[in-house]
């Protein structure tokens, strides 16, 4: 029987659910199958955490990020965070994005920081990982990301490359 290699695109192994077996859930990730993990941050404490599990794993990588239903409270903590997006551990930035679902983030706090992590991604040429979560009978959340993605240069670069493929 041939084992098929798996890859886990969103695993945040640092939580502190883990905390108590960590070790013995990598091991069987690993006898699985598990070949890749993406580890993403949702604040800076589990993204530096993300980056430490992934550097002494050396087979996972790590997101570097501010999920929007913490934005409001890591606003200081941003900018600095975002900075280690460079470090050749980190594949990607995010988790990012809008939630209307969760009460308690202002829209606009959580558009700035997801226009933040846009910026950095862009400049790094990194993958950007997108959390977006509408409140039941709602569209929002989408209508304010598409919003943010056409306003980005992320657009414009697409629509020139777009424009060459064309001609």
């Amino acid at each position: 029987m041939v084992q098929l290699p798996l890859v886990d695109a969103h695993g945040h192994l640092q939580a502190e659910r883990f905390d108590a077996d960590r070790e013995a859930v990598i091991d069987r990730a690993l006898a699985a199958g598990l070949k890749r993990l993406l580890i993403p941050g949702w604040d800076a404490r589990s993204s530096l955490a993300g980056i430490e599990i992934a550097a002494r794993l050396g087979w996972a990588h790590a997101a570097v990020g501010i999920h929007p239903s913490v934005a409001d409270t890591a606003e200081g903590e941003r900018d600095a965070l975002l900075t280690r997006a460079a470090d050749a551990r980190v594949t990607a930035v995010g988790e990012t994005g809008i939630d209307t679902k969760r009460d308690g983030v202002p829209l606009a706090t959580q558009r700035a920081n997801l226009d933040a992590h846009l910026a950095v991604a862009l400049a790094l040429g990194k993958p950007l990982i997108l959390h977006c979560r509408s409140a039941a009978g709602s569209d929002v959340a989408q209508r304010e990301l598409l919003a943010a993605l056409r306003a980005s240069s992320l657009t414009r670069q697409l629509l020139a490359f777009t424009r060459k493929q064309v001609v």
